[in-house]
């Protein structure tokens, strides 16, 4: 029997079942469950939507290339000697855009600015790239590019910055 007191919105003592604690297990299923279900139905709706429109326009054709052609031969390298005994190897290949490098530098003091141009066979020079030394010299290769086919180029010039500036010429 109820404990006194426990009355319906009738002012009618309530039964025993009614009096009994609810299965919280079942309400937060009822409560939870549905949006859990709305909300994981909005995500995958989402993600087919943006999948779905990338996909689209993409279905029946290739990608496009990120520059025009692939590269066009194996890498070539070219090795100088500066003053205070700094060194360069400069790899090099041809492109479909121009020319892609890869620097190997040692000898140069760390945090020092470096730059590289290509220099071509009518004289006209190109900056290529240009990076900070690096506590690992000689270990670390810088990526840089030009826009001037290999076949063009004549010699590639390091430039080192310090009071003066020194250079290191890697011929081709």
């Amino acid at each position: 029997m109820a404990p006194a007191g426990w009355r319906g919105a009738d002012g009618h003592p309530t039964s025993e079942a009614a009096q009994r604690p609810a299965d919280l297990g079942a309400v937060r299923v009822r409560r939870w469950g549905r949006p859990a279900v709305w909300l994981t139905a909005a995500a995958a709706i989402a993600l087919a939507a943006v999948g779905g429109a990338d996909l689209g326009g993409r279905l029946g054709r290739p990608d496009p290339a990120p520059y025009p052609g692939p590269a066009l031969g194996i890498w070539q390298s070219a090795q100088a000697s500066g003053p205070d005994g700094m060194r360069a190897t400069v790899r090099y290949r041809p492109m479909g855009w121009g020319t892609q490098l890869a620097v190997l530098v040692s000898g140069i003091p760390v945090r020092t600015p470096c730059a590289i141009e290509a220099s071509g066979q009518d004289g006209a020079t190109i900056i290529a790239g240009n990076w900070t030394t690096d506590a690992n010299e000689g270990r670390v290769w810088y990526p840089a590019s030009v826009g001037l086919a290999e076949q063009g180029v004549a010699k590639f010039v390091i430039t080192v910055a310090g009071h003066p500036a020194t250079t290191i010429t890697v011929p081709v």
